[in-house]
């Protein structure tokens, strides 16, 4: 069977379309598709899925995929054990199960195919016992076992990682399935921590698969690196909603510099959405270069973590102040004393006193000039650590990642009081630029005006007649538009994605609306089910994840279902199945959607 295009129609306001003749919708107010996904599965979202029902005399047939990673794992690594689960049909957790607690797989329990399930996706990627010890909530001792025990199950998991990690060591680079190469420089490297990070990269690289771990993603919670996230709730640019993340597979890295100086990184199959004449569209990263993009301009999430006053100073501190070995200091220019005296007022109520050598914990020192309030005590810097305020000079300090799961409140007292530190203007809602030494600083401060609703650009590099360098941040006073002006590319490296259950499949990353283009088996599953269901009075509604839901005739379901399974699970790559191990499909049927599961 050929392949055909699949295309979908955004519509701005009047969501309806005509397609050959036919009335078709593209819901958004409300958003039909945005609906619990089954991972999450909760009371709530059962009664909300029995609101989707078959006519009379139609059902409701349900279709999903089932372990597509650990079914790469066992083509990837031929484990006579993983192979064996799925060429005969085994349910590969209770398997496990029965293998690690050596029972027969009639009598496993289901707190132990619990923690198998769990063994299964961390132990298959390099994890070690100590997450099984926080999915599961066994202790260490009983995780240290069940690891030793899965690795004794499935040798060829193991024997294959070595392997990986051995060629790559000798050749410097990694494959995936279809001969696309990354590169690992710090597989030979002298340090530890390098290399060991680099052959978790190895082994993960040919089976994990638009964006780098890195790059964050707006949640309740914060921006959090896409690295950190799993499943749980994402803001699509217009509203939260339930995400997943999948990989992606490995791409080349790309670049993108910013009209306002910020950078973006992706993958060259990324997607943003630019303001386009009409309405916003879609477009192809590598395409965009010039295009006016749309910031997201939510501002009302995170946590209200610490006195808002904390987060002030935490601010003055990445500007002016440094946290050493043994000290720490803030410095107050000449105009700051009423800041100096309020600062030591503030540290007064804070317990940060020694434990013998000192009665309050700070100090306050003046050189005629400038003002320096500083302490040594271990309770002190305890109190900046907890800030995330830790050592580092002026060229390298970063603003924490905490800031960035902070709530609006919160978010703006660390900004004002950054910008109290290196900005020109006080206050910061009057300020029009904020100068420093470090660039990647400034990047942050951009970043975080940009959860607030503002807008500024970074400078070119500026110089003295000393050969001095430095930075200025400007503040728009007024909107202004964000292009990209370059496009930079780099080796490939494991990407990842968010499958989100959302009718534009749209998440919010760093400021920008990205979308979801992945799923490639699923996205073949839908023109080869298209197809199949031509011979029946069946049509495909709704395609969330790896789930397909699908109204057929009541008289028809039997004989479509051996269709849908056949075209689900039938998909090839150049003339061949796309694994040497089987695609499995479940399939249920009912008058509801919940009732099809």
């Amino acid at each position: 069977m050929g392949t055909a295009g699949v295309w979908d129609i955004e519509v701005a306001e009047n969501h309806s379309y005509l397609v050959q003749g036919f009335i078709s919708h593209n819901c958004s107010q409300p958003n039909l598709q945005n609906i619990p996904a089954r991972y999450k599965e909760t009371v709530e979202a059962t009664l909300i899925r029995q609101l989707f029902t078959a006519p009379r005399g139609r059902v409701l047939v349900v279709a999903d995929y089932s372990q597509i990673e650990l079914r790469v794992l066992a083509h990837q690594t031929k484990d006579r054990m993983l192979v064996y689960a799925y060429t005969h049909g085994l349910d590969l957790h209770t398997q496990t199960a029965s293998l690690i607690y050596k029972v027969p797989q009639d009598e496993v329990t289901v707190e132990q195919r619990a923690i198998a399930k769990n063994s299964n996706f961390n132990f298959a990627f390099e994890g070690g016992p100590g997450r099984v010890v926080e999915m599961s909530g066994i202790s260490m001792r009983e995780a240290e076992k069940v690891y030793d025990a899965w690795h004794r199950a499935y040798p060829g998991v193991k024997k294959w990682g070595s392997e990986i990690k051995r060629f790559c060591l000798h050749h410097g680079y990694v494959e995936t399935l279809y001969g696309r190469k990354r590169r690992l420089k710090d597989i030979s490297s002298s340090d530890i921590g390098l290399q060991r990070y680099a052959e978790r990269q190895a082994v993960n690289h040919p089976i994990q698969g638009c964006l780098p771990a890195d790059t964050r993603v707006l949640t309740p919670d914060g921006w959090l690196p896409l690295g950190d996230f799993t499943e749980g709730v994402v803001w699509t640019g217009e509203s939260w909603a339930m995400a997943k993340k999948i990989y992606r597979g490995p791409a080349p890295r790309v670049r993108l510099h910013l009209s306002d100086g910020r950078t973006f990184d992706c993958d060259n199959r990324h997607k943003l959405l630019i303001n386009d004449e009409v309405w916003p569209r879609w477009v192809n990263v590598m395409g965009a270069k010039g295009l006016p993009l749309v910031r997201d301009t939510h501002t009302e999430w995170g946590h209200p973590k610490r006195d808002v006053e904390d987060w002030y100073w935490a601010g003055r501190m990445i500007g002016d102040g440094s946290v050493g070995a043994v000290t720490w200091k803030l410095t107050f220019g000449p105009y700051e004393t009423e800041d100096a005296d309020r600062f030591c007022r503030y540290l007064a109520l804070l317990p940060i006193k020694g434990a013998t050598n000192s009665k309050t914990g700070f100090g306050r020192g003046s050189n005629g000039r400038c003002t320096d309030v500083s302490g040594s005590t271990k309770a002190g810097r305890e109190h900046w650590a907890s800030l995330g305020i830790i050592r580092a000079t002026a060229r390298t300090k970063r603003i924490p990642a905490v800031v960035f799961t902070l709530d609006r409140e919160r978010r703006q007292a660390f900004l004002d009081g950054y910008a109290a530190a290196d900005g020109h203007t006080r206050p910061w809602n009057e300020a029009k630029k904020i100068t420093s030494v470090n660039r990647e600083l400034l990047g942050d401060a951009l970043r975080l005006m940009q959860t607030l609703g503002e807008t500024g650009s970074i400078s070119q590099p500026m110089r003295n007649g000393n050969g001095y360098i430095w930075y200025d941040l400007h503040r728009h006073l007024s909107p202004h538009t964000l292009t990209i002006e370059e496009i930079e590319q780099f080796d490939e490296e494991p990407m990842y994605t968010l499958v989100v259950d959302d009718y534009r499949h749209a998440y919010s990353s760093e400021g920008l609306i990205s979308k979801n283009t992945a799923a490639d088996i699923a996205k073949l599953a839908i023109v080869r089910v298209h197809a199949a269901l031509r011979e029946f009075h069946a049509a495909l509604v709704l395609q969330i994840h790896d789930e397909f839901v699908i109204e057929c005739d009541e008289a028809e379901v039997v004989d479509a279902i051996p269709f849908i399974k056949e075209a689900m699970e039938g998909i090839q790559l150049r003339g061949r199945p796309v694994l040497d191990v089987p695609l499995e499909v479940n399939i249920g049927v009912g008058t509801n959607w919940s009732e099809a599961k």
